[in-house]
Parts: C-alpha cells; structure tokens; sequence
C-alpha cells in the first residue's frame, strides 16, 4: 500500500528529470560565454581559498594570543588569591 502511494510522485520526478534531460541540449563545445563565466567561477574559488587560509592563519594566532592571556589572567587570579590569604 505505501508503494502505491509514493508511486505518483516518484514517476512525476523521474518524467521531470527526463523532460530536463531531452529540453536543455547538449553542445559539443563550450561557448566563449560559458568558458568565461568557468574562468570568473575558478578565480573566485582561488581567491576564496587564498582568503581562507589567511583567516585560519589568524584565528590561529588570535588563539594563540587568547591562550597566553587566559594564562596571564590565572596568574594574576593566583596572585591575588595569595595577596588575600596573608
């Protein structure tokens, strides 16, 4: 019974992904549109990439800095904790 009611939507889905298929055509070569707009999409992604690795370098020196002065804020704390313990 539950085949039969997830028929209809799986038959129109695959009717839709054929009709995609047949309507949008293929070419043998790409156009001088097409290969610009792939050549703006790759230096985004370069660019994007080059970025990326930038950030994570500085996150990793903001955690650096963060762990040294988590580090300096404990020892300030321990220090002020023996101050009033006197």
């Amino acid at each position: 019974m539950s085949i039969i009611k997830r028929l209809p939507p799986l038959v129109l889905a695959a009717g839709f992904a054929v009709s995609l298929m047949l309507f949008s055509g293929c070419t043998k070569t790409a156009s001088d549109e097409d290969l610009q707009t792939l050549r703006e999409a790759k230096d985004a992604v370069a660019s994007a990439q080059k970025e990326l690795g930038r950030l994570k370098a500085e996150k990793g020196s903001l955690e650096e800095q963060l762990a040294a002065k988590k580090a300096k804020l404990k020892a300030a704390q321990q220090e002020l904790e023996n101050v009033k313990n006197r």
